[in-house]
């Protein structure tokens, strides 16, 4: 037995009332003399007996009407005894319901969601009058507002109200706000209901904190598995861009993942590559249950500005993981600023970067002398050092995500050359090596670095098929830090090098363009270096990143004219984000990314960005918690209730229904009261009357 309200115990003292009451009444009768009639007397003596009798009873009944009344006030309750007059014990019922699009897959009586949602909704319409109730999204953002609910029509309203959602969730998350909830709660029953499939991902412990909230352990936690795998269902679970540098009316190059995720081989199954909502590319691939392909599509764009690529497969039991987002960037025009210190070092520049084939694509601007007003470039190619007020502007611009190619001036030396890497915070030595105009004595290529994309599509792998420059006078840099070494010369002196620093990238150039320097602008290589680095650079955000539906995605507002920029988000409408309160900042945080698809961002009319967000892969996934790994999982967490697991997912709440009510006792205990009353009332009535005859 247990009480509801153990402190109103303290109320039996009040038992000892009528006790006292009745020490206090005591009194003797009086004594009459009578004739010498003795049966008189023996009459009197027998009545007072009965009437002491009475006395004691009446004593018994008053106790007992006060120690009843005080344990009907602190509401013992019995589990698992139903008695005529009791009523069951109130319950605070907490439904954790997995929401997850996982959810969603299709059995023989419908989504799973639905199955669930309608076994809660048996649970609460048999609930008795009183009880509370609690529905916990375990996906989705809108499960961190829980409140409890106090009526039926509630908490119906709420069930019925919760959608699946793309956003993952997390089971010790939502296992923290029951207990908090029933932290709150005097029932006696606590309960809480876990509705899920019990995918693995949705189980992971991350941080520190990973102990639940202090609770007292006569929680009841029931798990109801739904746990259903596919029969048929395929899933892309990644879409990478294989095409590193974008050109309007040049192949874009793709690679889809496809995995099996269904228990049924897929044959002929049709992957299809989008571009701005057109079917542009497709191929049919086999895949046996659980097998992955990598699935190669390629479109070409002839227009400028952003993609919108997808690769998808036709619906089946589980459509929600069938297609993947991607955005890529093709620039019309890169705004690109070419900056020497000497005249002689633009001269074979300027026809590589304004030529017939490039012209349309690179917007070239030259200054010389070394001197900048202002840095508004996609592209910066210098050669040689900026004065003291350009390098200020010029180290803000790194800071913002700039990119640059650096090479020295036919006027550098090695001690400026290195002062001026240092003052851009990349850190160097610089020693030069060999002789102007000595072509006697020179370095060639040594390595090269075919796989990286200012390569591709261009050179076979083999030195043997660049002709390679020769350098008479050049600089020995030494980084320090992380650099990826593209080309280097025969004494392994690093002639191409990519430094990446943050968003910023840059690449390194160790000679200059001189024919007193090499005979590099001679060579058939210059050319497409030169250009081939400026589209690179470019590109290098030209695609958007894999970003997981849920999660924040940074905007990047330092170019923006306008303090109102405007996010139109998947399936239509669009959400305003005042960058005002956010002034000197260059980049703001968009956290309403609970939609895969495209996100385009606007500043005012124009697009200047668009991002994406996929489902994460792994709901798709086949990977399911067994009973005891979700006991482990609740250890793990220092759950210190009881763990009912219901097996008979078909008739769920008949189950729950038979074990989970207690009974309380308080009806029963008012009327056992009611009753004693009443008895008293009579006892004391016939007892005055006797008292009465027997004072005569």
């Amino acid at each position: 037995m247990t009480f509801l309200n153990p402190l109103i115990l303290f109320g039996l003292l009040a038992a000892a009332v009528p006790l006292i009451i009745h020490l206090l009444n005591l009194k003797k009768l009086k004594k009459i003399q009578f004739s010498s009639l003795a049966f008189l007397k023996e009459i009197q003596q027998t009545k007072i007996r009965r009437l002491k009798l009475k006395q004691l009873l009446l004593l018994i009944i008053r106790t007992l009407i006060v120690i009843f009344l005080v344990l009907a006030f602190a509401r013992p309750t019995i589990k698992s005894i139903n008695l005529p007059g009791s009523s069951a014990a109130k319950s605070t019922s907490v439904f954790i319901l997995d929401n997850s699009f996982s959810m969603t897959k299709l059995s023989e009586n419908g989504a799973i969601l639905n199955e669930a949602k309608k076994t809660i909704k048996s649970i609460i319409q048999n609930a008795e009058e009183g009880d509370k109730f609690a529905i916990i999204p375990a996906a989705g953002k809108n499960s961190d507002n829980i409140s409890l609910l106090k009526s039926k029509e509630q908490a119906l309203r709420k069930l019925n109200e919760t959608e699946f959602s793309y956003i993952p969730g997390s089971y010790f998350k939502s296992i923290s706000q029951a207990i908090k909830i029933l932290q709150e709660s005097q029932d006696f029953n606590k309960e809480i209901f876990l509705f899920t499939d019990f995918q693995k991902n949705n189980f992971k412990l991350t941080g520190n904190n990973t102990a639940l909230p202090e609770h007292t352990g006569n929680e009841l936690l029931y798990t109801i598995n739904l746990t259903s795998k596919a029969k048929n269902n395929a899933a892309v679970t990644q879409l990478i861009s294989e095409t590193a540098i974008f050109e309007k009316g040049k192949p874009l190059k793709f690679k889809a993942v496809v995995k099996n995720e269904g228990e049924n081989p897929q044959k002929n199954l049709v992957v299809s590559l989008f571009a701005n909502g057109s079917r542009t590319a497709q191929k049919s691939i086999d895949l046996n249950p659980g097998e992955e392909k990598s699935v190669f599509l390629e479109t070409v764009s002839n227009k400028a500005g952003f993609i919108n690529i997808s690769a998808g497969l036709e619906d089946d039991e589980l459509p929600q993981d069938n297609f993947r987002y991607l955005s890529v960037f093709i620039p019309d025009k890169i705004k690109t600023a070419l900056i020497c210190e000497s005249e002689e070092d633009t001269k074979y520049l300027i026809p590589v970067l304004s030529n017939e084939i490039v012209k349309n694509t690179i917007a070239l601007e030259i200054f010389t002398g070394g001197g900048i007003s202002s840095f508004n470039y996609d592209v910066i190619i210098l050669c040689g050092s900026v004065n003291a007020n350009a390098a200020v502007s010029l180290n803000n611009y790194i800071s913002n995500g700039g990119r640059l190619i650096l090479m020295p001036s036919v006027k550098s030396t090695p001690e400026k050359y290195a002062a001026f890497l240092n003052s851009m915070n990349i850190n160097a030595s610089v020693k030069a090596i060999g002789s102007f105009n000595y072509v006697e004595n020179y370095s060639e290529f040594d390595e090269i670095d075919y796989s990286h994309p200012v390569f591709a599509d261009i050179f076979s792998s083999g030195t043997n098929k660049i002709g390679s420059p020769e350098f008479y006078y050049y600089f020995d840099i030494k980084f320090k830090g992380n650099v990826r070494s593209i080309i280097s010369l025969l004494q392994k002196t690093p002639f191409l090098s990519e430094i990446k620093k943050e968003k910023a990238e840059v690449l390194v150039i160790n000679s200059a363009p001189s024919l007193s320097w090499n005979n590099l602008p001679l060579k058939s290589v210059f050319a497409p270096l030169i250009s081939r680095s400026v589209f690179y650079l470019y590109s290098g955000s030209a695609a958007s990143s894999e970003n997981t539906v849920g999660n924040p995605i940074p905007i990047d507002i330092s170019r923006m004219k306008y303090t109102v920029l405007k996010v139109k988000i998947p399936g239509g409408g669009s959400e305003i984000m005042n960058t005002d309160s956010v002034s000197g900042r260059k980049y703001v945080s968009f956290s309403q990314t609970s939609l895969p698809g495209f996100y385009e961002v606007y500043d005012k009319d124009k697009l200047v960005n668009t991002f994406t967000a996929n489902p994460d892969s792994s709901e798709s996934g086949s990977a399911f918690l067994t009973e005891s790994g979700f006991e482990s999982f609740c250890r793990k967490i220092k759950f210190n209730g009881k763990i009912r697991n219901i097996r008979n997912k078909d008739n769920s709440a008949a189950e729950i229904n038979e074990t989970r009510f207690g009974t309380e006792l308080w009806k029963l205990l008012i009327i056992i009261v009611i009753l004693l009353a009443a008895a008293e009332m009579f006892i004391a009535k016939s007892m005055k009357k006797e008292s009465a005859e027997t004072e005569i």
